[in-house]
């Protein structure tokens, strides 16, 4: 036994100082974080196009940041994976929106969404996300309708954020099938079904995130055996059905403002994206932006007769991009469009561009609150939607 005491020895002092060395780096690298097979949180629907899995703790990457990503057993993002109670009782608010309202790039804590929950929980208040990347009207309706009546998910109230890429969506990505149901016409991404992590995976998971020499094994392993991409070939679009007749009143689609792309370096990544360009961007509006925003309203008439029948109020909220930021498009086609379809529906209204045009100027504004080279909100930006809709929205008085 003797003999092999200076190599247990060596061993132990490797596995502490591997050991400690992980939770160094953990905190310093940002790309630390390893990945749990089968921790996509993202899933198909045959209803609403996609979703996102119950039960799921993972990590979620956007470009160089990784944070914590965590979904409830309804499938909505949420603090930690917890049961709902379906019939809870409490009064409740369902948010939806796209990958701002799923709080994309910051995780639950720092979204809007977390941050409302937290301070609202104080009043006896429960919020729940049904928010998810590149969600749109369309999804919305589906979604929400899908809750209601094969879920039994009970609410006080739904508000919903409108992104300035959802007519885009309706026009390019989404349509509703001769069963009501959600299908791709365009490009949107395809996900496929993953099976559910199993108690080997979760173990992998831990000991390479807890050792340094296993993730660099891992980290060369990938890099050896990495084969070049393939791209599946390009699936064609489907033409989008034309609008249909607005069941609840016409409303006439704004014209945008006339603004040249500006060539800025320091906003790369941030402005000049095609699909939420359209309200200062004639040819846009022309390709998707009238026809797609008639179509968003049509789904958004759609969710609200459906919520009325069941005596629910319907709040909407509008934001800026930093295409509108640094346009100067303070009075959006998409603020007066909605503005309209609200107005007009006696549904609740959230002007968000006044919050974000409050700053000096464009670049100020951009800089404070997006995500460098991306447009999405960083930590600021939903404080500031956080606290603007705190003070417009009180959704004490819709509880029952």
């Amino acid at each position: 036994m003797k003999r092999f005491r200076p190599a247990l020895v060596i061993l132990l002092v490797t596995l502490a100082l591997d050991l400690a060395l992980a939770q160094v780096a953990k905190r310093v690298l940002p790309t630390w974080p390893a990945t749990m097979p089968a921790s996509n949180p993202r899933q198909p629907s045959p209803i609403f196009h996609h979703g996102l899995r119950p039960m799921m703790a993972v990590h979620s990457r956007a470009g160089p940041i990784i944070y914590p990503f965590n979904t409830n057993s309804l499938g909505m993002v949420d603090a930690e994976p917890r049961r709902v109670d379906v019939k809870g009782g409490g009064c409740r608010v369902l948010v939806i929106g796209d990958s701002f309202t799923e709080g994309f790039g910051v995780g639950w804590d720092k979204s809007f969404a977390g941050i409302l929950a937290r301070r609202w929980s104080g009043q006896g208040i429960e919020l729940l996300n049904a928010g998810v990347v590149t969600y749109s009207p369309s999804i919305y309706y589906r979604k929400i309708r899908h809750l209601v009546e094969e879920v039994g998910l009970r609410f006080d109230a739904v508000l919903a954020f409108i992104d300035m890429s959802d007519a885009s969506d309706e026009w390019h990505s989404y349509d509703l099938n001769a069963a009501g149901n959600v299908v791709a016409i365009g490009g949107v991404a395809q996900i496929p079904p993953m099976r559910e992590p199993k108690w080997l995976d979760h173990l992998w998971y831990r000991a390479q995130d807890n050792s340094l020499l296993l993730h660099l094994a891992k980290d060369l392993y990938g890099a050896l055996t990495r084969k070049a991409p393939t791209r599946p070939p390009p699936r064609p679009s489907l033409p989008h059905l034309p609008p249909l007749p607005l069941p609840l009143g016409r409303i006439g689609v704004p014209a945008p403002i006339d603004v040249p792309p500006p060539q800025v370096a320091e906003f790369d990544g941030m402005i000049n994206i095609g699909n939420g360009r359209w309200t200062v961007d004639p040819h846009l509006w022309n390709e998707y932006g009238r026809d797609g925003a008639l179509v968003g309203a049509e789904r958004m008439d759609r969710l609200l007769l459906l919520l009325r029948a069941r005596s629910i109020p319907l709040a909407i909220a509008v934001y800026p991009w930093p295409d509108q930021l640094f346009a100067g498009d303070r009075d959006s086609a998409q603020r007066r469009f909605w503005g309209e379809w609200a107005r007009t529906r006696g549904a609740g209204f959230i002007d968000l561009f006044p919050a974000f045009f409050a700053a000096p100027d464009a670049r100020a504004a951009i800089h404070r609150y997006y995500i460098a080279g991306d447009f999405h909100w960083n930590a600021a930006g939903h404080a500031l939607v956080a606290d603007t809709v705190g003070r417009a929205y009180e959704p004490r008085r819709f509880c029952k």
